[in-house]
C-alpha cells in the first residue's frame, strides 16, 4: 500500500486521458494501465505514458469511475492498496474497490519505440504552427490525408481541405515528412513538449516531466504545395479596414461556444466576407442568430467573396493588416506563414 497526493494523481491521470478510447473497441483501451512505475493509456491512435514511481503494481482499472471518484474525494491524500484483485482507494472514512485486471492486454507492442538517439529538440514555434494549421484540416474523410497536418521535412507545417491551404515555417527542419491526424494534433496542443522522435509508423513527443505522447502516423500522401504554385497568388493588395478587429469581435459573439482548437466538432459558423462597391462586409449566422456589418474600403475591383473560420480570421488580422486578392484566391501572409482561401464562385 502507498499514500499518494490525491490532486497530483488526478493531474497525472488528466495528462494521460487523451489516450483513452470513447468506446472499448480494443480491450482495455478505456482503462488506466499501471505498469510498475508508469501509467499508460492507448486507443490505437494515441498512447500516453507518465512516470508514477510510487505505484509499483501491474494492472488496469476502468478509467471513468476511478478518475471520477478521485475527483469527488475531498482529502488531500489517499491510500492505494491491492487487495484480492481490487485496487482499493481509502480516504478518511470512505473506501472503494476497483476491479484490477492483472494482465495488461493493451497491444502496446504496436507502439513503435523511440530509439534513444532519435530524440531532437521541438522547434520553438511548432505549437503555434500546429494550432494555426488545424484550421485548414478537412472535417470529413473524403480525402483522408486532408484530415491531417503535414510536417514537411523542409521545416513546414501544412494543411488543406481543398478550399484553403496553410503553410507555416518552423524554426528548424524535420528528419522526414509525416502526416498526423488532426484529432491527435488537437490533443498535443495541451502540452509543452521539449523533444520529439520520428519513427516509421509513430511519432513521439516528451517533456521534462517524463511524459511521452505517441501518435500513430497516417500513411497517405499529401500534395506538394510548393510544386503546385498555388501559394503564388498574384493580384491587388487590399488593406483591411482599421476597425476590422472590432467588427470580428462583434461577429465572434455567434461563435462563442467554440474555441480556437475546437475543430473536431462540426457546426462552427463560418464568417462570410465580401468586398463590393467600396464596401467591406462581414456576416455570420448561427443557430442563435446572425450578425452583419459593413465599412467603407478603398477597393474598386471585381466582387470578392469568401468564407473563413471566424476564429482564424481574427487571429490573422492580429498578425497582418492586408491580403492579396487574386483571380481565384485570396492570400494572407506574414514572415512565418501563408494562408490561401479559394474565392466563392460568382454567378452575377
Amino acid at each position: 500500500m502507498v499514500m499518494v497526493n490525491r490532486r497530483e494523481l488526478v493531474n497525472i491521470l488528466d495528462k494521460v486521458k487523451p489516450g483513452l478510447a470513447k468506446k472499448e473497441f480494443i480491450q482495455q483501451s478505456n482503462t488506466f494501465a499501471f505498469m510498475s512505475g508508469r501509467v499508460v493509456t492507448y486507443n490505437d491512435s494515441i498512447s500516453v505514458s507518465y512516470p508514477i514511481k510510487e505505484l509499483d503494481f501491474v494492472g488496469a482499472v476502468q478509467a471513468k469511475e476511478f478518475y471520477e471518484l478521485l475527483n469527488k474525494l475531498s482529502s488531500d491524500e489517499v491510500l492505494l492498496s491491492v487487495e484480492d484483485n481490487n485496487l482499493v482507494v481509502s480516504s478518511d472514512k470512505s473506501r472503494a474497490g476497483f476491479v484490477l485486471q492483472s494482465d495488461i492486454m493493451l497491444p502496446l507492442s504496436e507502439v513503435e519505440k523511440a530509439k534513444s538517439d532519435s530524440w531532437i529538440p521541438v522547434p520553438s514555434n511548432l505549437k503555434d504552427a500546429l494550432a494555426f494549421s488545424l484550421f485548414s484540416c478537412a472535417r470529413d474523410i473524403g480525402i483522408p490525408a486532408f484530415t491531417c497536418v503535414h510536417l514537411n521535412e523542409k521545416g513546414y507545417v501544412e494543411s488543406t481541405d481543398d478550399v484553403r491551404i496553410t503553410r507555416y515555417k518552423v524554426n528548424g527542419s524535420f528528419p522526414t515528412s509525416v502526416l498526423i491526424q488532426s484529432s491527435s494534433v488537437k490533443a498535443l496542443l495541451d502540452y509543452d513538449f521539449t523533444e520529439m522522435s520520428f519513427g516509421n509508423s509513430w511519432i513521439h513527443f516528451r517533456d521534462n516531466t517524463g511524459l511521452v505522447f505517441s501518435c500513430r502516423l497516417f500513411s497517405g500522401r499529401f500534395p506538394d504545395i510548393e510544386a503546385s504554385g498555388i501559394l503564388n497568388v498574384q493580384g491587388e493588395t487590399v488593406v483591411f479596414p482599421s476597425n476590422l478587429i472590432d467588427m470580428l469581435d462583434r461577429a465572434l459573439v455567434f461563435a462563442k461556444n467554440f474555441n480556437s482548437y475546437d475543430l473536431i466538432r462540426t457546426g462552427i459558423p463560418l464568417l462570410d466576407v465580401s468586398f463590393k462597391d467600396k464596401l467591406f462586409k462581414v456576416k455570420i449566422q448561427s443557430e442563435s442568430g446572425w450578425f452583419e456589418e459593413f465599412v467603407e474600403l478603398d477597393y474598386e475591383g471585381p466582387i470578392v467573396s469568401f468564407s473563413a473560420n471566424p476564429l482564424l480570421l481574427r487571429d490573422i488580422v492580429d498578425k497582418t493588416d492586408r491580403c492579396i486578392v487574386g483571380k481565384r484566391c485570396v492570400k494572407f501572409q506574414n514572415d512565418e506563414w501563408e494562408h490561401v482561401i479559394a474565392l466563392a464562385v460568382r454567378t452575377e
